[in-house]
């Protein structure tokens, strides 16, 4: 008869394993509060009053700038080791430095790593520190259009590396895992700096997500929710064919499509364009005091104004992971009946790159490594209007 202990113990395992795929620690405040989504973890703490609001996926917390959020000491533990620590946030107000997450014991630069939003410059501050003669900074940017923004801190060795908004800021190289106080708990709107020269966060938070690896790039960029964003990105149809438009993930007290006559429906967060001619859509959302924009054109065209040899490859792209001109494709794709082939070689005659999907695109990577910059060949052979055609010209990677 097997033994049942065991195999309970393994269906355990494998069900933890298998959440671990994906995170593995999850704190979505979907039931407002700071308990572990899957009770891995002993619940968090929550100080004051926030309200319980519409999140990203679910509920999230909306901190006034009087509270809290205590996640558990266990966390802190387990970034000694290699992780990869997410959360997404939204600012109601902030007049001066305001603290968003932290792990220290004191205002020192001692033991330490914080998260601190600058408003004068719209602006993030990732900071961690060894000691005070061993402190490390990154700022980072934010997106002005966006109401909410997403974090990722990842640990690999000694590097420690920051991300916004699902793309990367910069590395920092410690000399040793940054130690975190004994008393220093990991939380929201608690540092121990608001008493000189900081203010709580006025906003929302949700979705935090432990990790215990260090995410790459690409795995981070997968995973970003796009809040407050189009994602159907420009697009173009045939005339009297439809698309609809999709959004990602968040929830709007109100929002705006304009121009709204040119949509089958402009009261539907994901409406779908009936344009007969190209027009450029903007979606203007409204979450508490944020106003966010995004837009995105859908391009018209007559089927019967094909022309053949208009592929609309670019003659250059920049494959360096800042969400711009990162690959490189075919992009009327409309010219295209059928692919035979899409090849791209190097100057040395090498194959670096080969499809037969009209939609796929080159990351610029050889064997799993980015290639050097310089010149590189396309060779296209595909039916358009029923006739075999062969486009062949250079371009360029840039770093």
């Amino acid at each position: 008869m097997p033994n049942i202990r065991f195999l309970v113990l393994l269906l355990t395992f494998y069900a933890v394993s298998s959440t671990a795929q994906e995170y593995d620690y999850l704190f979505d405040f979907a039931s407002c509060d700071a308990r572990e989504a899957n009770n891995l973890l002993a619940p968090g703490l929550i100080i004051g009053d926030p309200k319980c609001v519409c999140g990203l996926e679910n509920n999230s917390l909306e901190l006034s700038g009087d509270d809290s959020v205590l996640l558990p000491e266990e966390l802190k533990d387990l970034m000694k080791e290699d992780f990869t620590l997410e959360f997404y946030f939204l600012i109601n107000e902030a007049t001066t430095l305001t603290d968003i997450f932290s792990i220290r014991s004191s205002c020192t630069l001692d033991s330490m790593m914080s998260i601190t939003y600058i408003p004068q410059y719209n602006r993030i501050l990732f900071e961690a520190a060894e000691a005070p003669s061993r402190y490390h900074s990154i700022f980072g940017n934010l997106n002005p259009d966006l109401c909410w923004h997403e974090i990722a801190i990842t640990k690999q060795g000694l590097e420690y590396s920051l991300y916004l908004d699902g793309q990367y800021v910069n590395t920092f190289l410690a000399a040793l895992n940054i130690p975190l106080g004994s008393n220093a708990i990991p939380s929201f709107a608690n540092s121990p700096c608001i008493v000189v020269d900081q203010e709580r966060l006025n906003g929302r938070i949700d979705e935090f997500k432990f990790y215990r690896r260090a995410l790459s790039t690409l795995e981070i960029k997968e995973k970003y929710l796009y809040p407050d964003q189009i994602i159907t990105r420009d697009t173009t149809i045939f005339k009297g064919d439809a698309i609809d438009i999709k959004v990602g993930a968040s929830c709007y007290d109100d929002f705006n499509w304009s121009p709204g006559n040119e949509l089958v429906d402009d009261q539907l967060l994901e409406p779908t364009s009936k344009n007969e001619e190209t027009v450029t859509f903007t979606l203007t959302s409204y979450t508490g005091s944020c106003v966010a924009n995004d837009e995105v054109t859908i391009y018209v065209i007559d089927e019967n104004d094909i022309d053949c040899n208009d592929l609309k490859l670019p003659s250059a792209f920049t494959p360096n992971g800042d969400g711009l001109n990162d690959t490189y494709g075919i992009s009327n794709t409309f010219v295209i009946d059928s692919l035979e082939y899409f090849e791209i070689y190097d100057r040395w005659g090498s194959r670096v790159f080969n499809t037969q999907q009209i939609n796929q695109q080159w990351d610029g990577s050889f064997s799993g490594q980015p290639v050097n910059p310089g010149m590189f060949l396309y060779k296209i052979k595909f039916t358009c209007k029923g006739e075999q055609h062969i486009a062949v010209d250079n371009f360029s990677v840039l770093r």
